[in-house]
């Protein structure tokens, strides 16, 4: 079936100078930086396919070089961090690592501290629609100037919203002309408008572009990197079904995707960071526990016997319990939902379409639909 006249019809448009518009104010910005009535902040925003990453890594940061200004380059997950990386731009990290350090006291016990200073002239911070307003006050405190960049039609950050991008200084709505080619940014810019509420059933863009489809029932979780949905009982069914498929019998086993569910005061593992096992070491499911070496392979870091708390394996468990113990909360990560795979990317993703309370369907799609790179399957009732 040919995609909706509605998408087709989005026009292909230039938008350099809409990107030349933005960088010369975010330049002027910056010079601006050391005079007293200076603006802390600047905030960009765009929807996908705008050519953010063009302006922040293509000529912002080439700009911030060439002028000798001392930046960085950081973003909310160690996944997003790695995504900016294969767009090129150097050095990127997690705001964690940017603003707290691990201090190892003479017993061998870990915490982590603010750091007191932060030797950098700009902070550039990326995806910072999921920056909540902790974090975002926080950052600021260092008084350093921060560029926000972000897309502010995706979800918010989970619990209180700041609304960070809801006012940007620049708003990016151009969509390149590489990118309009794609099934998948037409879809979701379609989505983003209003003008695509009923999708429709079938397939196209099957080319170097990228490939949609869309398709009512059960699809093959083995043929996707990534499965993403809304609710929480709708991973769980998913991530059961495929490593049923895989053959896992153990709660986890060796190459099984986890992820963190929980900010870790001993280790640079966060909330939302996904790890694969390498070994599993013990599982005591009469006390919740599992104890494993698992690697970041967006990071190469390598978490030796780290310890699990598997009340949250393939249910809701109590999470008053989570704070309360220094096992970590986990979870398979073969399927996660929008919130937490934002920020993310997969190049063969499926999207189970439904909806969840008090969240915008719309923003909801949109966020799912986004994170696929070539390969997008979407699931409806």
């Amino acid at each position: 079936m040919a995609i909706a006249p509605s998408i087709l019809a989005q026009p292909i448009l230039e938008n350099s100078v809409e990107q030349d518009n933005a960088f010369t104010m975010i330049k002027a910005w910056i010079r601006n930086r050391h005079a007293n009535n200076r603006k802390q902040t600047f905030k960009l925003a765009g929807f996908a396919g705008c050519g953010k990453t063009t302006v922040s890594a293509r000529r912002i940061i080439p700009y911030l070089q060439d002028a000798g200004i001392r930046f960085t380059v950081n973003t909310f997950t160690g996944k997003a961090a790695s995504v900016l990386a294969q767009k090129g731009v150097p050095d990127p990290g997690t705001i964690h690592s940017l603003i707290y350090r691990r201090i190892v006291d003479r017993m061998g016990n870990v915490t982590w501290r603010r750091r007191d200073h932060i030797d950098a002239e700009i902070i550039l911070i990326d995806e910072a629609s999921m920056v909540g307003p902790e974090i975002q006050r926080d950052i600021e405190k260092y008084n350093v100037p921060v560029l926000y960049v972000g897309d502010n039609a995706q979800l918010p950050p989970v619990g209180v919203d700041s609304g960070l991008m809801d006012n940007p200084d620049f708003q990016m709505t151009q969509i390149h002309r590489q990118a309009a080619l794609s099934p998948i940014i037409r879809l979701a810019q379609a989505t983003r408008k209003g003008t695509l509420d009923t999708l429709p059933l079938g397939s196209w863009g099957d080319d170097e572009v990228g490939h949609v489809t869309i398709a009512q029932g059960a699809f093959d979780p083995l043929a996707f990197d990534m499965m993403i949905c809304a609710k929480n009982a709708t991973r769980h069914r998913l991530n059961f079904e495929k490593r049923m498929l895989l053959g896992r019998k153990d709660l986890i086993e060796p190459d099984d995707l986890i992820i963190c569910l929980k900010n870790d005061k001993e280790s640079s593992m966060r909330n939302g960071t996904i790890v694969r096992v390498v070994k599993v070491h013990e599982i005591d499911t009469s006390y919740d526990y599992a104890c494993a070496t698992t690697i970041d392979d967006t990071t190469g870091e390598i978490f030796e016997n780290q310890e699990m708390f598997t009340s949250s394996f393939g249910r809701e468990g109590d999470r008053s319990k989570w704070f309360k113990t220094r096992e970590l909360p986990m979870d398979h990560a073969y399927a996660l939902t929008a919130h937490k795979f934002q920020g993310s990317q997969a190049k063969r993703l499926a999207y189970v379409d439904e909806e969840l309370y008090q969240i915008d369907k719309r923003r909801l799609r949109y966020t799912g639909f986004t994170r696929a790179e070539f390969d997008l399957h979407i699931a409806v009732r």
